[in-house]
């Protein structure tokens, strides 16, 4: 009998113990108007503890007493919110605000916004979660791949945009670019401007219903860009974000199988000269051998008909055996040069970006400062980007709300002409492709040494003029 009434009052004493560790919330979530809100989720942060508000916005929740714990706050429609229990246990007041881009089904469109059950055209949205993934200059490059049914030409160099096809080409001499609308006004700067780190969500509109307040304007589709905002957090105090990336550009894919060896070159040259001259001129294999090799004078041969460029050390009619089309093996190179190599390097690419945003019950702010640095795969090509952007907002009273949304971009573009296709002295990618071994990028003179140009300081190319 004397155990078991030890047993219970042990019980007793432990259930008072646990009773005494915990401490109940008790409060009221409403809106910004103050009107209350029904089934929002309260829940202690880092635990599993949580509950439901009343149909008049009331909560009661058990926390670890002696602890000051957060408590997360989300509603549909609202903002999440975090609010520190630091005493106030009777009477707390959480007080949510409206955020449309916080969600992950509201989208913005032409005429306000949206959720994707509510919406039946065609739109595609972007996050800032996605946009962050690839450490991309331009959004348009952001875009590429992200949404499905859009056409992207992409120019590839340095701080290049994309160029768009959301609806096809609906004329053939005015443009077939969408519109793009930053903030709920059309843009018409620089798209590449525009810093990736301050872009909040990206809203492809593709259908003609959504994009009817832009009138013609909106006849290719338009891209909606919202940018960031500062946000409610834990005392609302400010938030200071410095993010820091560096990266290389190179190629992704290995290049076309090339040839380049000089004497593959000259060897295979040889042959599809010497076979036309057997089909055009009617000669035979011997003699059309001994022609090209350089061997009949008053003949033009192969080097002669490659402009006179013998990378070898031998005699123009001593480079290919006449009989075999092979090269001489006694001969040696007297210069070398790589086009890829030349007109081609690793680039080295660094982008900074520090932002301080925070927000009241009234205010919202977000200042930021961008520094991009991206060196081309193609030598001779980079770009430079410095930007900045100020968006503050403040709502006077129940019908007044003000803001100011300032923007402001310096870049500096180096092309090394990439955009051409067919000419060799303007594409260097052409040119890695189309200029045989035995063309040298530099020039050299009667020693087979290079020389610099008394004009650049660097070495002098050759265009035409070796001896």
């Amino acid at each position: 009998m004397k155990k078991t009434l030890l047993l219970l009052a042990l019980l007793i004493w432990t259930g008072m113990q646990a009773v005494m560790a915990q401490t109940t919330v008790k409060g009221t979530v409403v809106d910004d108007k103050g009107e209350t809100l029904p089934a929002t989720s309260v829940r202690v942060k880092g635990t599993q503890m949580g509950v439901i508000t009343s149909i008049d916005g009331k909560f009661e929740i058990t926390i670890p007493a002696g602890s000051n714990p957060v408590l997360q706050v989300e509603a549909i429609g609202f903002a999440p919110y975090e609010v520190k229990v630091d005493g106030n246990t009777n009477n707390l007041v959480v007080k949510m605000s409206v955020s449309a881009t916080k969600m992950d089904d509201v989208m913005i469109i032409g005429y306000g916004q949206t959720t994707k059950e509510k919406y039946v055209g065609a739109a595609d949205k972007i996050d800032a979660d996605q946009i962050e993934k690839f450490p991309v200059t331009s959004i348009t490059k952001a875009i590429e791949g992200a949404a499905p049914g859009i056409q992207v030409a992409n120019s590839g160099g340095p701080g290049g945009g994309a160029s768009f096809r959301i609806r096809g080409i609906g004329s053939i001499s005015a443009s077939s670019e969408p519109l793009y609308v930053v903030d709920g006004s059309p843009y018409v700067g620089d798209i590449t401007a525009l810093n990736t780190d301050d872009i909040e969500s990206i809203t492809v509109l593709k259908d003609a219903t959504a994009t009817s307040l832009y009138g013609s304007r909106g006849a290719n589709g338009v891209i909606m860009i919202t940018t960031k905002r500062g946000k409610m957090g834990v005392d609302s105090k400010p938030r200071l974000s410095f993010k820091a990336q560096t990266g290389v550009v190179t190629r992704g894919l290995p290049d076309y199988d090339v040839i380049k060896s000089e004497k593959d070159y000259y060897e295979l040259a040889w042959e599809a000269y010497r076979n036309n001259l057997v089909k055009a001129a009617g000669l035979t294999k011997e003699d059309a051998g001994l022609v090209a090799s350089g061997k009949i004078p008053g003949e033009q041969g192969l080097i002669e008909a490659l402009g006179g460029y013998n990378s070898y050390n031998v005699a123009n009619d001593e480079l290919i055996d006449p009989v075999t089309g092979k090269l001489n093996p006694n001969a040696s190179l007297k210069y070398h040069d790589d086009w890829a190599k030349d007109l081609m390097r690793t680039g080295l690419r660094h982008d900074y970006n520090l932002s301080v945003s925070g927000a009241s019950d009234k205010s919202d702010y977000y200042l930021s400062f961008g520094y991009l640095k991206e060196d081309g795969y193609v030598k001779y090509s980079d770009y430079d980007r410095f930007t900045g952007r100020m968006n503050i907002n403040t709502q006077i009273n129940s019908w007044l709300k003000t803001g100011l949304n300032i923007a402001g971009a310096l870049s500096n573009y180096n092309n090394a002409g990439a955009d051409g296709s067919t000419a060799g002295g303007y594409n260097p990618f052409f040119a890695t492709r189309t200029n045989a071994p035995i063309f040298p990028v530099y020039y050299y003179n009667a020693q087979n040494e290079r020389e610099i140009d008394p004009i650049t300081g660097n070495w002098k190319y050759d265009w035409g003029a070796m001896n």
